[in-house]
């Protein structure tokens, strides 16, 4: 992720979606867990990129919208722990295109992500499932057999925020990290 965008940039429109950005602590065992799954034949998830997303990406034109609605969304929330509990293939260990990290569906995540899906109107196409993605194939790999990655975790971290990212055109690498919204007010947003 590149630095924050300039918030009085006039508002184009822009692919975004809303995440969690990863503590420092989470993100350095990130890079380790990488380094640990070099022979896996993969595209590896550069640091500055690593997150776990909450709303799908959506097309921007608002900015000031886009905040307004992330404060409001955000009114009362508490911050929480988010618990990543298993390094694994997915979707799945039987169609894997993706090595993540599946973090504990607590209520506050499962609710927070409700709260911004509800606000974005977004639809869930499937269940939820926080991870954050380590590694992307290129296409669908018969590794899971020949390489197995599954292992328990015990990382945790703070959530006090989230935050708006824009994607790269075409779908590459390298988000802009455009805001940060911090939680915990108990003023109601004007």
């Amino acid at each position: 992720m590149s630095r924050m965008a300039d918030a009085r940039a006039p508002s184009e429109p822009k692919r975004v979606f809303v995440g969690v950005t990863l503590s420092e602590h989470v993100t350095e065992e990130c890079v380790k867990m990488q380094a640990e799954l070099a022979d896996v034949p993969a595209r590896f998830i550069s640091p500055e990129d690593l997150h776990l997303t909450l709303v799908p990406p959506w097309v921007m034109t608002d900015r000031v919208r886009v905040r307004q609605q992330l404060l409001e969304a955000l009114y009362g929330v508490r911050p929480f722990t988010l618990r990543f509990n298993r390094l694994t293939y997915g979707p799945t260990a039987m169609r894997p295109w993706l090595v993540w990290m599946e973090a504990a569906a607590s209520q506050e995540i499962v609710s927070l992500k409700k709260r911004l899906m509800d606000t974005f109107s977004a639809r869930n196409h499937v269940g939820f499932l926080p991870h954050v993605t380590l590694a992307r194939f290129q296409k669908e790999e018969p590794i899971a057999h020949l390489r197995p990655v599954a292992r328990a975790l015990a990382l945790s971290m703070r959530v006090e925020s989230v935050s708006l990212f824009e994607s790269p055109n075409g779908g590459g690498a390298g988000y802009a990290l455009l805001d940060v919204v911090r939680f915990g007010s108990d003023e109601p947003p004007h």
